[in-house]
């Protein structure tokens, strides 16, 4: 593989990188406006599928920013091998670090929903 075909490779994978976060970004705003506006009426069973539904939809993009990130990674490394004098921005732990808030972020939401569904009276 050419250096300008690694290039062009890492581009591309930082896009599905960034398509990945931004879907994660959706699903979240998407279940957290759910929630506060209809969390406290809705039924146990239809609170139960949509919390479902989120979880899943979010921790999928959340582990598909793990293996793009990861994939990125392997690219920027053979890259380096081509030419090692070329510098970048991109340090080892990105990929983890970004999975590591989506899922703090995942379960925010979840307490957020029971917080909703579950108020204190005082």
């Amino acid at each position: 593989m050419t250096e300008y075909e690694l290039i062009d490779a890492i581009n591309g994978t930082t896009d599905l990188l960034t398509t990945s976060f931004s879907m994660y970004v959706t699903f979240t705003t998407a279940y957290l406006i759910c929630g506060y506006l209809v969390g406290g009426s809705l039924n146990r069973q239809q609170c139960f599928m949509v919390t479902v539904l989120y979880i899943a939809s979010a921790g999928i993009a959340t582990l598909a920013m793990l293996s793009i990130g990861s994939r990125i990674l392997d690219l920027y490394s053979t890259l380096k091998l081509t030419n090692p004098a070329r510098t970048g921005l991109i340090h080892d732990w990105i990929y983890i670090e970004l999975a590591a808030l989506s899922t703090l972020g995942i379960f925010a939401s979840l307490k957020f929903m029971w917080d909703i569904r579950h108020p204190k009276t005082e």
